[in-house]
């Protein structure tokens, strides 16, 4: 990740949070807004930016918790970019690769899921109306 002046992140910080403000405020939602402010982690990757629309991405789902999907949508979209053009986590010597990859090892199957005994030791001390 690179390294940028503090002024810089001063005005991204601003910018995403008046993004972040301006998709709460309006009635439906602005999927343009919406995608940028999903973007800009990847357009702009710094620890900084990342945790700045993390947080304004938490506000959101806060606030309109209709829009959760399709900001998941958005920020699944950007997370693959990184990912393909092996930028940031992604393009660290030894990153785990993707489970769900058929060259990986893993099962061929795209909905895996661990088989897990209901009647375990940890099932037992949920509340019940969570069993």
């Amino acid at each position: 990740m690179e390294e940028k002046p503090d002024g810089v992140y001063r005005g991204i910080e601003k910018s995403i949070n008046h993004t972040a403000a301006f998709i709460i405020c309006e009635e439906k939602l602005n999927r343009t807004a919406l995608r940028a402010l999903c973007w800009v982690p990847v357009t702009c990757l710094t620890k900084e930016t990342v945790s700045i629309a993390a947080g304004c991405w938490e506000w959101i789902v806060t606030r309109r918790p209709e829009f959760e999907t399709q900001l998941l949508m958005e920020i699944i979209g950007a997370w693959k970019c990184t990912v393909t053009h092996r930028v940031g986590y992604s393009a660290l010597p030894g990153s785990v690769r993707d489970p769900l990859s058929l060259t990986t090892g893993w099962r061929n199957s795209p909905i895996w899921l661990p088989i897990v005994n209901p009647t375990g030791s940890g099932y037992d001390s949920l509340p019940s109306d969570l069993r």
